[in-house]
């Protein structure tokens, strides 16, 4: 069982944290992408960045064994995700979303752990120095995957990531800001315009609507020089005569 939120807090340097936030960036990117659309797409750079991710963010490591460097590693993992994209990506975008999820719901993630599971530690002073892999199985990058997010949402930069607080979007997102709660200025917008209807009352914003909508008209016309005829309220209409 995987615990989010532990008491035990490390000190993080500002590159650490800086870090931590695009790997945290990457992760949500991921979980919104769709991989057969992503396979289809007439940009070949976009499966390549993505795959390219994998290995910049620290969340898989290269083939030392086959001397392939981050960069012929991505183009192998491009090429097999193009090959069958809901094999190489569908579950690690299912067991991501669910690691999000959690993270911003204040839930428990539960994930087991492939059989042969390695945990790899290298001493270098890069930012993430540990993997959690399966070799040359099918869940290996899923493996790494999580364990790398799982290690960047534990900590200041995990608390974070939120949910859209618009009950139409409900998008998981990243915050730049501790009191933001809208994934993005159109969300904060269109949910401070859904408040006001609510608490204005469907008719009267519909009677109001329409008068500044008539107004507007009105003032457009002047402006273009055109006479404006008053609307002359017929009496015996509105008496069904």
């Amino acid at each position: 069982m995987i615990r989010l939120n532990s008491n035990a807090r490390i000190q993080k340097s500002p590159s650490t944290a800086r870090f931590h936030r695009q790997v945290i960036e990457f992760l949500i990117r991921l979980c919104e992408t769709d991989p057969v659309a992503l396979a289809a797409s007439e940009q070949p750079g976009d499966l390549l960045n993505l795959a390219y991710g994998f290995y910049r963010f620290g969340l898989t490591m290269a083939r030392d064994d086959l001397g392939e460097s981050p960069t012929d590693s991505a183009s192998r993992l491009a090429s097999d995700i193009r090959a069958d994209p809901a094999k190489h990506l569908q579950s690690i975008i299912r067991a991501l979303s669910a690691l999000l999820g959690a993270a911003v719901d204040g839930k428990t993630f539960e994930w087991v752990v492939q059989p042969k599971t390695k945990l790899l530690f290298r001493g270098s002073r890069n930012a993430q120095k540990a993997i959690l892999f399966t070799p040359e199985g099918p869940h290996s990058l899923e493996q790494s995957v999580i364990f790398g997010a799982v290690q960047c949402l534990d900590g200041e930069e995990g608390r974070m990531v939120r949910r859209c607080r618009r009950e139409v979007c409900r998008r998981i997102f990243l915050a730049r800001r501790p009191k933001q709660i809208f994934c993005t200025r159109q969300c904060a917008s269109a949910a401070a315009f859904e408040r006001y209807k609510r608490e204005r009352g469907e008719e009267v914003y519909r009677a109001e609507h329409r008068r500044t909508a008539r107004a507007s008209w009105r003032t457009k016309q002047r402006r273009l020089g055109r006479s404006v005829t008053p609307r002359i309220k017929d009496a015996a209409k509105s008496k069904g005569v």
